[in-house]
């Protein structure tokens, strides 16, 4: 295969389309899963040059990406940090200082942790297989996946399936590139052209979401944008690329109180150490503006310590669950220590909080998705009496890459495409469809209806696990607009 060379500008991030080379001869492939055809004639920019054409269409390659094009937006919390305090008691909001010697080890805005080193490309995103061809484009491979066989029924109720996301919000998140502070939506199959943009072209024969836009000639794309990271070369001329975690990486229950110090403030009520809340003691609100995909019909969405709080009511059940048991704790310790101020309060409460929340991960989440054999003899279990003793400060706690991006995904195919509503008496009362829920949980408000989701979570079995990710949970989270 010959290449023609990129000579690309590449000034902010905006790049020359007319100088996007193509490739020259053919690539062969006698397995029909990537066929890079010659393309002499005009650039068709509808084309993905990531990956191998769903329709066999000519490959273009992609636009050079610049460092520039993935830096991270500024940060909203300016909190100076001095020395660590030795004498600190409780552990801290952005996690810094938590071990003493290495004050940064999983604090939000680290790199992701790899197991191998990156292996990055020229074009950084366009990968070939080992026997040279590209690779296939994901939506087949996705669609390939579903003739495998499915297994029984799951023994895990809902419950078990909603902690696994709860779990994955505390201790990872990785952002998107923006466009002047804005979301990027890289809808249009064309939005290639800006090396944010990585749209995925529907197969033709997609039997779940048409693969043209009303029956027309104009393809349909999943939208992709880039993650923020930091970009250089190494010393032998390669790309390296790293993505940033913008959790801390300890199970603290950031998720309900914050990644950083000025989240954290936001969400705190200031008198008797109580987190903000309602009349009726869950989370308050705020405008959708505040949220970067709000789409709630009351134009309001639940503030916690996580912006996805609101992707779908089991979701935002259970940050009422841990919201809630901070400030029943809270109000506890004020009878039992009445001399105690707001700020200790609220330490004490969270410490409580955060160390049930570890618990019931080690000693009932884990073992039910590793086996207790497995968590026994790794040595995972909570022990019984006395201390843990082997602390090592050495051992940087950071979430491994390949983990948070693919490997505790192994849940979505858990998910359900409903979410029972039970009454007190476990009896079904109402189903609500999970799609109508993402990003739109006001129903919660209702009196009566999130005990009933928390009822129906425990009531109700997930999904096996499986390499399916199918239904109507599939298409609705990969819907596009035309």
């Amino acid at each position: 295969m010959i290449l023609s060379l990129a000579v690309v500008l590449c000034v902010g991030v905006g790049i020359n389309v007319a100088l996007i080379p193509v490739l020259e001869t053919p690539v062969s492939d006698p397995k029909g899963l990537a066929r890079p055809v010659l393309y002499t004639g005009k650039l068709n920019s509808s084309v993905s040059p990531y990956w191998a054409d769903p329709e066999d269409l000519p490959i273009n390659l992609p636009p050079t990406l610049c460092a520039a094009n993935l830096t991270l937006p500024p940060k909203k919390c300016m909190k100076v940090f001095g020395p660590c305090d030795k004498q600190a008691k409780y552990r801290s909001v952005s996690g810094r200082c938590n071990n003493l010697q290495h004050p940064e080890y999983g604090t939000s805005g680290q790199f992701l942790l790899r197991l191998l080193p990156s292996a990055y490309n020229g074009e950084v995103m366009r990968l070939m297989s080992v026997s040279g061809r590209l690779l296939p484009n994901p939506r087949a491979v996705s669609l390939l996946t579903r003739g495998v066989a499915l297994p029984s029924a799951s023994l895990h109720n809902l419950l078990h399936m909603q902690m696994g996301q709860f779990i994955d919000h505390d201790y990872s998140i990785t952002t998107v590139v923006r466009d002047h502070g804005k979301m990027m939506k890289c809808l249009e199959c064309t939005s290639w052209t800006d090396p944010r943009c990585t749209p995925v072209p529907l197969p033709k024969d997609d039997p779940y979401i048409p693969a043209h836009i009303n029956n027309t000639d104009k393809r349909r794309c999943l939208p992709v944008t880039r993650s923020v990271a930091k970009m250089w070369v190494n010393e032998m001329g390669a790309p390296e690329l790293e993505q940033y975690n913008m959790n801390t990486a300890y199970l603290d229950l950031s998720q309900v109180y914050g990644n950083n110090e000025c989240r954290g403030e936001e969400l705190r009520y200031n008198i008797g150490g109580l987190l903000n809340t309602t009349l009726t003691g869950i989370p308050t609100q705020r405008p959708a503006s505040h949220f970067p995909d709000c789409r709630d019909y009351s134009g309001w969405c639940f503030f916690s310590g996580d912006d996805r709080a609101n992707e779908n009511m089991g979701l935002t059940v259970l940050h009422f669950v841990f919201h809630r048991e901070h400030n029943r704790l809270a109000r506890a310790l004020r009878i039992i220590n009445p001399h105690w101020d707001d700020e200790k309060l609220y330490q004490e409460a969270r410490a409580i909080n955060i160390a049930q929340y570890q618990h019931s991960v080690y000693s009932q989440y884990l073992p039910a998705v590793i086996g207790y054999p497995t968590a026994t003899r790794l040595q995972l279990l909570p022990q019984l009496d006395g201390y843990y003793l082997g602390y090592d400060e050495e051992r940087n706690p950071e979430v491994y890459n390949s983990f948070s991006t693919a490997a505790f995904r192994f849940g979505h195919s858990s998910i359900s495409d409903t979410l029972p509503l039970l009454d007190d008496h476990y009896h079904l009362v109402s189903s609500i469809p999970l799609v109508d829920t993402f990003q739109n949980t006001s129903l919660l408000l209702t009196a009566g209806v999130w005990e009933s989701v928390v009822r129906g979570m425990l009531g109700y079995n997930m999904k096996q696990i499986d390499l399916h990710l199918r239904g109507q949970r599939l298409e609705s989270t990969l819907q596009v607009c035309d």
